[in-house]
């Protein structure tokens, strides 16, 4: 089976379009089919490659570069166009699927792709439109109550039985919780263009309860390095500063609770039974939060411009109750199993035959 799919990913449109089609291109992999990607940043290709696939669309510094996206900025009308025109010409024959993961879509972009495809899928988390397409993905918290009616046509993967998260989140050994907090992860993603990561870094460090404790922070490959040059965070011994880790389920395996943003590093943190105290990023991070909100996994503490020292505090403080954090460890841990690209290959195989 030949699988085309299209998914990119930068600093302002984040990578975790790129990262949830690699978890499902693994799972193509593993059974024998061949993919290719198309993805037209260069962060996201870098990652694609990294993983063994092949990809079109970026051109290096030898050819055309490609355009760079704006803050949390998914596409014009005429970049959609240059688009398709692109992954037309790039598409030498039929595909038995083609996969679509990117907020700038149109009905007539996937009208243009069924002609080269004899099963057109879109992996979705926003509802936005009727979609004209075959099969429609939506592995989120929440996505059975999303009133997909609409698309009628299409056979629908919903729920977190079809969640892509990454390999090494698959096998997690059951979360042993410590009776004391000792170790918090803090992430906001790819990116972090209004600095969010130095300020709740402050706020832990400058907070006597919490001084003391150690702080695992991700620096995303999107993020401004001038976090590196802070002194207040560099030199202070309790933080600890991870670029790029090649393994994040180590690093969250190491914490007793998280402050991340509310993107697709909740349902990895979910797999290693993190209790979590979630700010939302961008709007499109809302229906997966307030579903996990509204049954008790999440500490919701608003979006990035309403962070304040108080109420995380308050947050901290109520997770630092042992049997709370137990109780959400086992909960969280039976969301996500790490099968779900496994599944969507096989409901795709079932489609086609």
């Amino acid at each position: 089976m030949n699988v085309y799919i299209i998914a990119h990913g930068d600093t302002c449109i984040g990578m975790g379009h790129v990262m949830r089609c690699l978890a499902l291109a693994e799972a193509f992999r593993d059974i024998g089919h061949k993919v290719c990607f198309y993805s037209k940043y260069m962060q996201g290709a870098e990652k694609i490659r990294q993983k063994g696939f092949e990809v079109t669309g970026y051109k290096n510094a030898d050819g055309i570069a490609s355009q760079r996206a704006d803050t949390f900025h998914y596409g014009t009308a005429g970049e959609l166009f240059t688009d398709i025109k692109e992954i037309m010409n790039s598409i030498q024959e039929t595909q038995d699927v083609i996969i679509v993961d990117s907020y700038n879509v149109t009905y007539g972009f996937f009208e243009n792709l069924k002609v080269k495809t004899r099963c057109l899928a879109y992996i979705d988390d926003i509802n936005a439109f009727p979609y004209p397409v075959d099969i429609l993905i939506n592995g989120s918290a929440g996505a059975e109550e999303m009133q997909y009616g609409h698309t009628d046509s299409a056979k629908k993967l919903l729920g977190l039985n079809y969640n892509l998260v990454r390999r090494e989140f698959r096998r997690i050994p059951k979360k042993q919780v410590r009776e004391c907090i000792k170790d918090v992860f803090i992430s906001t993603g790819n990116s972090d263009p209004y600095n969010v990561t130095g300020k709740i870094i402050k706020f832990f460090i400058n907070n006597d309860i919490f001084s003391n404790l150690r702080y695992h922070v991700i620096i995303g490959g999107g993020f401004d390095k001038a976090i590196w040059k802070d002194p207040i965070i560099k030199d202070h011994t309790s933080v600890l500063l991870y670029e790029q880790p090649v393994n994040m389920a180590d690093i969250m395996l190491k914490c007793d609770i998280a402050v991340t943003a509310g993107g697709s590093t909740l349902y990895e943190l979910a797999s290693c039974g993190i209790p979590m105290i979630v700010f939302s990023y961008a709007e499109n991070q809302q229906p997966q939060i307030q579903a996990l909100k509204k049954r008790g996994l999440i500490q919701y503490i608003g979006s990035y411009q309403e962070l304040r020292e108080e109420r995380l505090i308050d947050y901290m403080e109520y997770l630092e109750v042992f049997h709370i954090r137990k109780m959400l460890a086992i909960q969280l841990q039976l969301l996500v199993d790490g099968k779900g690209g496994e599944r969507v290959v096989r409901e795709i195989e079932k489609w086609l035959d």
